[in-house]
């Protein structure tokens, strides 16, 4: 089965920090990226392709079949789990995906919503499945790279 190393919610999903520092820190041979839109877009998939190393193996795949994949008892690597956002992040929870702590990275601003760090905006909607996710005790550590200090996004939302 594959063992989840780390998971990222990143609305820029692959790039840089995410090849450079992230894969790395969390010593993973695979990338999965749990994206309905990202899996139906060829383009996407192609430029994803081309930034992943030759010996990290990528699956870009629909928000379904990234719960099925990680249930799997025939596949297996080590695997950095990508997402858009919050809520596909709380769908795979309620698809069965295992998870214990998640480094919300990046969710780009938008005007309806407001700002709590450099990199995190947040609308009510979000506010309210990260409560939830807390709640079930998932840790929700906000790093923009490794190094970065680990900030509980609860203490950021409740400022």
């Amino acid at each position: 089965m594959i063992q989840i190393k780390h998971i990222r919610i990143d609305d820029r999903l692959i790039h840089g920090q995410i090849i450079t520092a992230w894969l790395s820190d969390a010593q993973s041979n695979m990338i999965i990226v749990a994206d309905d839109k990202s899996s139906k877009d060829p383009l996407s998939r192609t430029l994803f392709q081309l930034a992943v190393p030759n010996n990290i193996a990528l699956e870009v795949v629909g928000q379904k079949q990234a719960a099925e994949l990680l249930q799997d008892e025939g596949k297996s690597g080590n695997a950095l789990l990508i997402v858009r956002g919050v809520k596909e992040l709380n769908d795979l929870l309620e698809s069965g995906v295992p998870m214990t702590s998640v480094n919300v990275g990046n969710i780009s601003q938008h005007p309806k919503k407001k700002k709590f760090s450099k990199s995190i905006w947040l609308d009510e909607e979000e506010i309210a499945l990260l409560k939830e996710l807390n709640a079930k005790g998932i840790e929700l550590e906000v790093r923009v790279v490794p190094s970065d200090r680990k900030v509980n996004i609860m203490e950021l939302i409740k400022a």
